[in-house]
C-alpha cells in the first residue's frame, strides 16, 4: 500500500484503534506511534504521566518532535525520580506549540528544573497554567515563567494575579508578549497598565472585586473582537447603575466609552449594564435566562442588536414552582424593528433526577420562538452545560451518569422540532443536540401556505447546519440607531 494512503487511513482512526495496530508489525507500529504523537496528548494524573515516561524512554524519545499539544493535569504529588524524565521530554519536544498545566501546583512548587525548562522553551505559541490553590507559591512561579519564557506566545491562560502586582504584571506582560492574540486573565481588580495589548483579539476576564471601567478596558485592549467577562460578586440588575445612565446619543459626541463593535460578547445582563456596553454585537451570550429579567434582557438585546443569541433556559416540570418564559416583549426583535436575531441557540437544562416531558420542553421553548423571526434555531438538551459548544453536549468533556441517555430517551425531538417550526413561520433550519445521544437536523420548506419539515441524514444535516450558520454570519447587521435610546430595566 502507498505510504501516503496508509497515513490518510491512520489519521481517521481512533486512538484505541491506533494502539491495536501497534501490535501488527514494526512498520505499522512506527507509523501508528507517529500519528498518535501528532494528536493532542493528555496526561491526566501520575499514573498516565509515568506510563508516558515509560513509553518515551523505551526507544521513542526521538519521536517527540511530532508532539504539538501537551496537557499535564492533576499532578498532586512530588515526582522525585521522574523529574529528570519530564525535563528530558520537554526538551525533546522540539516542535511543541501548546503546553497546558492544569492543577499541577506541586509540579511547579517542588520541581524548579521543570519551571526553568518551560521558561527556556522557544517554540510555544500557547501556554495555559491553571492552579488549584490561589495565593500559593505556584502563583508567583507561574507568572515568573510567563514573564521569562523565550517563546513568542499568542495564546495565554494565567492564574490569579497577586493583588499588589496587578498593574506591574499586566504592563510587563504587554511588553514581554506583544503578539498575544488570545488572553485569559484572572484579577482581583483590573487596573489599566498604560501599555496596550495591540494584537489581542480575544479576552476572557474574571474579576474578583469591583468591575473595571469600560474606558480602561478599551484603552488596554483596543482591538478586541471577542470579550468574555465573569464576576465573582453576584450582581442583581437592580444593583447596577440607575436607569438612564446608559444612553446612546446621536452623533456620538457624548457616546459611552468602549469598543465600536464586537464579534462575540459573553456576560450577564447586570455586567453589561454596569460596564455600559452599547456597541453592536454579532453573537451575544447572556448565559442563564431569568424570567424575572425578561424585559431587561429584551432591552439589552435591542441595544446590542446581535445576529446570534445564546441563552441557557431551565426546563422544569409542572408544580415545581418553575415559571415559563415570556413571549412579550420579544427578546429577539431589535429597535428599530428592521433587524432581528436570525440565529438562536438555546441550551435547555433540567434537574438530573427528573427529565421533563416533550410537552414540558415545548411549553418552555415556544414563547421564546413564537414572537421571533429566527431562521436558524438550535436547541441543546442536557442536565447541565460546561460550554456553549454543541459538540460538548453530545460528547461531554466531563463524566456523566451512565443512565443519562436512557432517562432522556422519552423526549421526542421530532415533535419538539415540528412544534417550534409551527410556532415561528420564519424558521428554515432546526437542530436539536441531545446529551450523549446525537445531533438531529431538519430542513423546513414552506410554499403556498403549506409547510414540510424534513429530517436530514447525519452528514447532510451537519453540512446544512454549518452552511446556514455561515450564511447568516455574513449578513450585515443594521447600523441604524434612534436619536436617543436608554436601558430601562
Amino acid at each position: 500500500m502507498n505510504l501516503d494512503v496508509l497515513r490518510l487511513i491512520l489519521a481517521r482512526l481512533t486512538n484505541a484503534d491506533l494502539l491495536k495496530i501497534t501490535y501488527v508489525s514494526r512498520a505499522l507500529r512506527d507509523e501508528a506511534y507517529d500519528e498518535l504523537l501528532t494528536r493532542p496528548i493528555h496526561l491526566h494524573g501520575q499514573t498516565r504521566l509515568r506510563s508516558f515516561f515509560h513509553f518515551v524512554l523505551h526507544d521513542n524519545i526521538h519521536r517527540l518532535s511530532f508532539v504539538r499539544t501537551l496537557t499535564i493535569r492533576d499532578i498532586d504529588v512530588q515526582l522525585q525520580p521522574e523529574e529528570d524524565a519530564l525535563v528530558s521530554i520537554l526538551n525533546a519536544c522540539s516542535n511543541l506549540r501548546s503546553l497546558n498545566l492544569h492543577l499541577c501546583d506541586n509540579l511547579l512548587e517542588n520541581h524548579s528544573r521543570v519551571a526553568e525548562t518551560i521558561a527556556s522553551l522557544t517554540t510555544l505559541t500557547g501556554l495555559s497554567i491553571w492552579l488549584q490553590r490561589e495565593g500559593g507559591p505556584g502563583q508567583l512561579i507561574a507568572w515568573n515563567i510567563v514573564l521569562r519564557i523565550l517563546s513568542k506566545l499568542k495564546h495565554l491562560r494565567l492564574p490569579l494575579i497577586p493583588f499588589e502586582r496587578t498593574t506591574t504584571d499586566l504592563r510587563d506582560l504587554a511588553i514581554t508578549h506583544p503578539y498575544l492574540e488570545d488572553l485569559m486573565l484572572h484579577v482581583y481588580i483590573f487596573s489599566a497598565p498604560e501599555v496596550p495589548f495591540q494584537a489581542l483579539r480575544s479576552l476572557t476576564l474574571t474579576v474578583e472585586d469591583a468591575l473595571p471601567d469600560l474606558q480602561d478596558l478599551e484603552t488596554t485592549f483596543p482591538n478586541v473582537r471577542k470579550f468574555v467577562i465573569s464576576h465573582y460578586i453576584l450582581l442583581d440588575v437592580g444593583d447596577a447603575l440607575p436607569p438612564g445612565h446608559m444612553q446612546r446619543h446621536a452623533g456620538g459626541v457624548h457616546a459611552p466609552a468602549g469598543w465600536k463593535s464586537l464579534d462575540y460578547l459573553s456576560a450577564t445582563p447586570a455586567i453589561i449594564r454596569v460596564l455600559g456596553i452599547t456597541c453592536p454585537v454579532k453573537h451575544l451570550d447572556l448565559g442563564y435566562y431569568d424570567v424575572t429579567l425578561h424585559r431587561a434582557i429584551a432591552n439589552i438585546v435591542g441595544f446590542l442588536r446581535p445576529l446570534k443569541l445564546t441563552l441557557n433556559v431551565f426546563c422544569g416540570v409542572p408544580n415545581s414552582g418553575w415559571n415559563l418564559p415570556q413571549a412579550e416583549p420579544s427578546i429577539t426583535l431589535h429597535n428599530p424593528s428592521t433587524t432581528w436575531v436570525k440565529h438562536l441557540y438555546i441550551q435547555s437544562g433540567y434537574e438530573t433526577m427528573t427529565v421533563p416531558s416533550t410537552a414540558n420542553f415545548l411549553s418552555t421553548l415556544r414563547p421564546l420562538v413564537s414572537s421571533s423571526r429566527v431562521e436558524l434555531l438550535h436547541i441543546a438538551i442536557g442536565p447541565f452545560f460546561v460550554s456553549n459548544n454543541p459538540e460538548e453536549v453530545v460528547y461531554p468533556p466531563i463524566p456523566m451518569q451512565d443512565d443519562v441517555p436512557e432517562k432522556v430517551k422519552h423526549v421526542d425531538v421530532e415533535e419538539i422540532a415540528r412544534g417550534l417550526v409551527q410556532a415561528c413561520p420564519f424558521i428554515r433550519t432546526v437542530a436539536i443536540s441531545v446529551v450523549m445521544t446525537g445531533h438531529f437536523v431538519w430542513r423546513v420548506e414552506r410554499m403556498n401556505g403549506s409547510m414540510e419539515i424534513m429530517r436530514l441524514p447525519s452528514y447532510e444535516g451537519r453540512v446544512r447546519l454549518e452552511s446556514e450558520a455561515d450564511r447568516l454570519w455574513q449578513t450585515t447587521t443594521s447600523s441604524g440607531e434612534s436619536d436617543s435610546a436608554t436601558f430601562r430595566m
